[in-house]
């Protein structure tokens, strides 16, 4: 092999190793990084998303379940108080002495009224509440007893039912309230309760409750 034929030789095998020991300490592309960051991204997210959903349901579930537990006081309370109601003596808290529940409407606060058993007349309204900008006005349910002309500022003798900082709002169905329809008196009560979202964007503050009953009274329709 002569001399010019070796050189080459030696230029060639010297530029095959000088490429390949380029290519080893290039390291990675920015494609490769990018690709590597994405797929590291999607890994950690999706367990992480993942759990702050459970927190957020679990946080909702327990406010869901403290207001149950409040609610379900107020609607037993409520029930029995309607349940034991009876007719009036004369026509000072209800129109007419032959009614024994009757709705009222009075200066925009819906709800219903009664003589109860211990003569007191009562009503049980939704009242407007209002908080310290910019926390707003949202309804709160309400109950009186006693004159039977309460005091209509809707303030002094009446007390809180549903809890603070919850929208709430009340339906009633009649059936059977007056003695000529010889039908035995049944209220049924909805009450609606949700999380005051001016309040608060928690989790646990958008909390949307539905707690339905119906009550017959105890005294009969001819009595």
């Amino acid at each position: 092999m002569n001399i010019t034929l070796k050189l080459k030789i030696d230029y060639m095998i010297g530029l095959a190793v000088g490429y390949t020991n380029m290519r080893s300490n290039k390291g990675y592309t920015l494609i490769e990084i990018l690709v590597a960051a994405s797929l590291f991204v999607m890994i950690v997210a999706a367990p992480t998303s993942f759990v702050i959903q459970a927190v957020r349901a679990q946080q909702k579930i327990l406010a869901s379940q403290e207001i149950i537990d409040n609610m379900s006081y107020v609607m037993e309370y409520i029930s029995r108080d309607i349940r034991m109601a009876k007719r009036p003596p004369d026509t000072t808290c209800l129109s007419s002495k032959d009614n024994i529940y009757e709705f009222t409407a009075a200066y925009g606060r819906y709800g219903i009224r009664y003589v109860d058993y211990t003569s007191k007349c009562t009503w049980i309204i939704i009242d407007p509440f209002t908080e310290p900008a910019p926390l707003g006005t949202y309804n709160r349910l309400k109950i009186y007893k006693g004159a039977n002309t309460p005091n209509l500022d809707f303030s002094t003798g009446w007390l809180w039912l549903s809890p603070e900082d919850y929208d709430t709002s009340l339906t009633i169905k009649d059936s059977g309230w007056t003695k000529a329809d010889n039908l035995q008196p049944k209220v049924t009560l909805l009450i609606r309760i949700q999380g005051n979202r001016a309040y608060s964007n928690r989790p646990e503050a958008m909390a949307d409750l539905r707690i339905q009953t119906t009550v017959s009274a105890r005294l009969l329709d001819k009595n």
